[in-house]
């Protein structure tokens, strides 16, 4: 079974903001779409998927936890609104807000380079046993039994596009570590054709947009997708 000391190498590497400039270079291909909103909880679903495995934030993790703070000054906003937000009120629309972001976050990089070397070395989370991976390596679905719980937590609302995102942003983190997908993740991967079946869909959408398209809304499409989980798993 895997062990976090085989991954030693991964954990400590710093790809942090290598990987959102292939995220800008393809937006299609990681989140389907150019939308800061969809990069916001693509991102959540990363950060997770590494803190679940008892990861400590990098530099790069760390240094771009400073972004908000940054856009609050430079827009002279005094209130905690989180950066994607912040990026939206001065954005046209959700695709001039993501081109808009990497804009941003090029000048915050700049202006901060200089002060590297004070972001502080320190750990934001406790080390794990060695073993951690081992006895975390089957949850998938209780995590997504935790987001239907309380979505306001992993995804700020009932939104059947921000789970997906969530989704696919946490199984990205995974397989940049290298690590295999778990029997339930391997399941779950048969969601997309099982879905496209039972709506004798034959186009090349997510499983989102499909439940979506059949429901009122992105909330609906939310519940909907869990009792289609639900049935799937039982089918």
């Amino acid at each position: 079974m895997t062990s976090i000391t085989e991954h030693k190498s991964n954990i400590s590497s710093e790809y942090f903001y290598e990987f959102l400039q292939m995220i800008k270079q393809r937006p299609g291909m990681y989140l389907g779409s150019c939308e800061i909103t969809r990069l916001r909880f693509f991102l959540e679903g990363y950060s997770l998927a590494r803190l679940d495995l008892g990861l400590l934030l990098t530099k790069e993790e760390r240094e771009f936890k400073k972004f908000s703070n940054w856009l609050q000054t430079r827009f002279n906003i005094h209130s905690n609104l989180e950066w994607y937000k912040i990026i939206l009120l001065h954005s046209d629309d959700e695709r001039d807000a993501f081109n808009h972001s990497f804009t941003l976050l090029a000048k915050f990089r700049e202006e901060t380079i200089n002060l590297s070397n004070g972001f502080g070395s320190e750990n934001h989370f406790p080390k794990l046993a060695t073993n951690q991976l081992e006895l975390k390596s089957e949850y998938f679905y209780n995590l997504l039994q935790k987001i239907q719980q309380t979505p306001s937590i992993y995804l700020g609302s009932c939104s059947i596009t921000r789970l997906r995102m969530f989704l696919l942003g946490y199984g990205m983190a995974r397989g940049k570590l290298g690590l295999p997908l778990t029997t339930q993740e391997k399941e779950f991967g048969g969601f997309q054709s099982w879905i496209q079946e039972r709506y004798q869909s034959t186009t090349a959408q997510g499983w989102d947009r499909i439940i979506l398209f059949h429901c009122l809304d992105e909330g609906d499409a939310f519940y909907r997708f869990f009792e289609l989980l639900e049935q799937f798993r039982h089918g």
